[in-house]
This record gives structure tokens, C-alpha cells and sequence, in this order.
């Protein structure tokens, strides 16, 4: 089965639009697990920072040596300013709680408010549970993450978003410093790295679908251009072998033929003279409309040859008697069609079913018919008779008069066109015979004219007209 042109691009735009669908989702899949590997990655890296930090902001303080900034407004100077003067990335902050109600002792956003200074509880910030004030979560609200005992982490949900806190535990001074980044910040981070990924991935994605659709496209046109190669020479090797193989089967059929007629006198040349009659008169009937094929004529030419294949039927006394035949003479030569298209006819039937085959029995049973159905061997009439045998009945009947055989000599062209003319409509089948008349010139140049012999010699030989056989 082959496809047309606008078949084979539809199926190639098909593919193209899969391909293209397919890789569209795998770019889209695979930006959604490269964000949640990086956000993961990222995180931890963030909350192993915290930590750090947090450890090395206890470890400071320490060294520091404050005193418990409830009290002391010294030590919360000192702190306050330390926790002020700490930038971390991603918005981050380092703050300082009470350890145990969670109250915000120090914070960077508390150093422009004077009543911190005081040391007065009103000074500072509480932070509830679950709440946040300042963007500071509550010590309740910090959960998962590493515990080291006293240093722990995790991710907080809070008011102002996701963040990665570590906490570090000052218990000298019941206290606590946590660690923060804003989530915000490391989603903006992520998004640079992230956002030009997909872009690039459908850019590459369209690429490769076009680069593929071209590479497609070409694959299957050179392997079409490859079976197309192969199948005309497939074609060719069939047609030379089929050339081959209806050669040897003509030429079979043919000497065949020429094998019955060799036990008449007119060897070979009767065959193939009736061949080039009934192939002008088919032409010039396909011409006027009649529907014959090219292949019908050159089918019925071939089988004409077997018309008179019944005559091997016939005995050597009656077959090649000189002189004028008897009627039961007459009733054994006239056997011949009937022999030859039960031959013909047995063949077809073991073979099965042939056009050629049929053709030629055809010619061989109906080729004496006459139009009016006074023929033999049924006295068909009409179009009962099959075009292929009233085609061969005015060949074989204009060859007959034509040739010299050695009870005759032969007739003019003029004298049997006569006789053709005056049997139309009650031997031959007028519309034949008007095929004949327009192509005489093509008869009359198959075979040259013979020389003219005197009646009286003809009536000493005791055979004034041909026997038509």
C-alpha cells in the first residue's frame, strides 16, 4: 500500500506535533523536579549556614562576657549592637530570645528605638505562640531540622513567608540566639537560576523537533527513492521474464499450430497470414468504435492460429484430396471446428480459466458459423457468434480464395473482395465486412497478387471454385 504525498507529510507533521507535545511536557516536568532539587538543595546548605552561624554567635557572646541583658543595659548594648552589625544573605537577621518565653531580647530592628535602652519590659518585643513580631518566629513554632543539643534548625511557616531558622542555646544566661533567612530571598535566588531553563529547554526542544522532522523527512525519502528503484527493477525483471515466458508460450502455440497445418499443403504462411488479417480488421473495428483492447487484438491474433486445430481430426484422404469433395466427403472435413473446440475446450478445463484459451475455442467452434445460421457445427446466427469468430471467418475466408492450392490456383484481390461483398449479411457479419472494405489496400498488400490462370484450365482439373474448409 502506498501513501500519497499528503498522506506521508500529514504522518510526518503527526510524528513532528507528538515529538514536539512530548518534549514540551519533559522540559516542563523537568524544570518543576530541577526548582524542588535546587529549593532542596539550597535549603540545606542555607540551614548548615545557620547553623554555623548560630554556633559561632554563642560562641562570641560567650566570649564576650555579658551579663544577663534583662538586667544589665550594658550587656544588651553590647549585644544589641553585635546582632545589629551581622548582614547575612537572603535578607537574614541574627536575634537574641529568652529561653524561656520566647520574648525578643535583641534584634536589628530594634536599634533605632530608644526605649530599649531603658531596659524596661515595655522596651521589649514578645512573641506568642505561633505569631511573629518583627518577622520573628516564636520558639514554639520552631520544629524539625538537625538537634545537636544545643544547637537546633528547620523550616518555619510564617506570616512574612517560609524561613530557615538555627537556634543555639545560651543557657548561662537563659537565653537563646536563632539565625534566620527569608524564604523569599532563596525562591528569588532559585527563580535566576531556574527561570532561564525552560526558555532555553523549549528553544532546544523546537530545535531538535525540526532538526528530527527534516531528518525523518529525508530518511523516507531516500528510502522511498530506494523502493522505488528496487520496484522498477522488480517490474522490469517481471515484465523481461513474462516477455519471456509469453514468447515461449506463443511460440508453442504456434508450432502447435503449424504442426496441424502441416498436413495440408499450405504450411505455416495460412497461419501467419490470417494473424496480420485479423489484426487490421480488429484495429479498423476498434477504430469505429467496437471495445477491443490493444492486448484483445494481439490476444486474438495469436489465437487465430489455432482455428483449423481440429484438422489433425481429419483423415489424409479427405484432408488432401485434389479434386472436388462428396457430401459424406464433405460432412468428415467439416468435423474439424467441432474437434478442435472440444479440444481447446478440455484444455481450458484443466487448466482453468484463460482468456486466451477461451478466445481460441471460441474461433475454433464458430469460425464456419455464417450470419444468416446456415453454418456448422451449431448454425449459430447473428451476434450469437462470437466477434472472434466472425472476425477469423472473413480472414480465413479471403485467405482461402487468395491462396494457390493444388486443386486451385488463387483469386485477385478484386474477384475476392467480390465475393466477400456479395456474402455480407448472410456469410459474414456486415459490419465485419465494412471493417474489410476500409482496410482493403492493407489485405491486398499481405499476400501478392496471383497469377492469372484461364477458367478452362481450372475446369479440367474438376474445380471451377475453391473449397472453403
Amino acid at each position: 500500500m502506498r501513501f500519497s504525498f499528503h498522506s506521508k507529510l500529514a504522518l510526518i507533521l503527526a510524528v513532528a506535533a507528538v515529538q514536539a507535545v512530548c518534549l514540551s511536557w519533559g522540559v516542563f516536568v523537568f524544570d518543576a523536579w530541577l526548582e524542588r532539587s535546587i529549593r532542596g538543595t539550597v535549603h540545606k546548605q542555607v540551614l548548615d549556614d545557620n547553623l554555623q552561624t548560630a554556633k559561632q554567635m554563642a560562641k562570641l557572646i560567650r566570649a564576650m562576657g555579658v551579663e544577663d541583658p534583662r538586667t544589665d543595659l550594658a550587656s544588651w548594648n553590647r549585644l544589641q549592637s553585635t546582632v545589629a552589625g551581622i548582614s547575612l544573605p537572603n535578607d537574614g537577621f541574627v536575634c537574641l530570645t529568652d529561653a524561656g518565653d520566647g520574648r525578643v531580647l535583641c534584634h536589628p530592628r530594634l536599634k533605632a528605638r530608644p526605649v530599649f535602652a531603658q531596659g524596661t519590659a515595655a522596651g521589649r518585643v514578645t512573641v506568642n505562640s505561633g505569631a511573629s513580631a518583627g518577622g520573628v518566629p516564636s520558639s514554639e513554632a520552631l520544629s524539625g531540622g538537625q538537634s545537636g543539643g544545643r544547637v537546633s534548625g528547620g523550616v518555619v511557616q510564617t506570616s512574612e513567608g517560609l524561613q530557615i531558622v538555627a537556634a543555639a542555646e545560651l543557657p548561662e544566661i537563659n537565653a537563646r540566639v536563632l539565625v534566620h533567612q527569608l524564604g523569599r530571598g532563596i525562591d528569588a535566588a532559585i527563580a535566576r537560576v531556574v527561570e532561564p531553563v525552560r526558555p532555553i529547554g523549549l528553544a532546544v526542544s523546537l530545535g531538535l523537533v525540526a532538526l528530527t522532522t527534516v531528518g525523518v523527512a529525508s530518511v523516507v525519502r531516500k528510502h522511498e527513492n530506494q523502493l522505488e528503484a528496487i520496484n522498477r527493477n522488480l517490474e522490469g525483471l517481471v515484465e523481461r521474464r513474462t516477455n519471456s515466458l509469453m514468447k515461449t508460450r506463443n511460440g508453442l502455440i504456434f508450432g502447435l499450430a503449424k504442426l496441424a497445418e502441416s498436413r495440408d499443403t499450405d504450411t505455416g504462411e495460412h497461419l501467419e497470414r490470417i494473424a496480420k488479417y485479423v489484426s487490421i480488421l480488429a484495429r479498423q473495428l476498434q477504430e469505429n468504435g467496437v471495445p477491443l483492447s490493444d492486448a484483445d487484438i494481439e490476444q486474438l491474433a495469436l489465437a487465430s492460429s489455432l482455428h483449423d486445430i481440429g484438422k489433425v481430426g481429419v483423415p489424409d484422404a479427405v484432408l488432401l484430396k485434389p479434386g472436388r469433395l462428396d457430401p459424406d466427403e464433405r460432412a468428415v472435413i467439416e468435423t474439424h471446428a467441432a474437434i478442435g473446440g472440444d479440444c481447446l475446450r478440455a484444455l481450458s478445463e484443466r487448466l482453468g480459466d484463460d482468456d486466451f484459451l477461451q478466445a481460441a475455442e471460441e474461433i475454433a467452434y464458430g469460425h464456419h458459423e455464417k450470419w444468416d445460421g446456415t453454418g456448422y457445427p451449431f448454425q449459430r446466427s447473428g451476434e450469437q457468434i462470437p466477434l472472434s469468430a466472425r472476425i477469423v471467418a472473413v480472414a480465413d475466408v479471403y485467405d482461402a480464395l487468395r491462396s494457390k492450392r493444388p486443386y486451385k490456383d488463387g483469386m485477385p484481390h478484386e474477384k475476392a473482395r467480390a465475393i466477400l461483398v456479395a456474402d455480407s449479411g448472410s456469410h459474414f457479419d456486415p459490419v465485419v465486412v465494412e471493417a474489410f472494405l476500409a482496410t482493403e489496400e492493407s489485405f491486398r498488400a499481405v499476400q501478392p497478387e496471383p497469377q492469372v490462370v484461364p477458367p478452362e484450365v481450372l475446369a479440367a482439373e474438376g474445380q471451377a471454385e475453391p473449397v472453403l474448409v
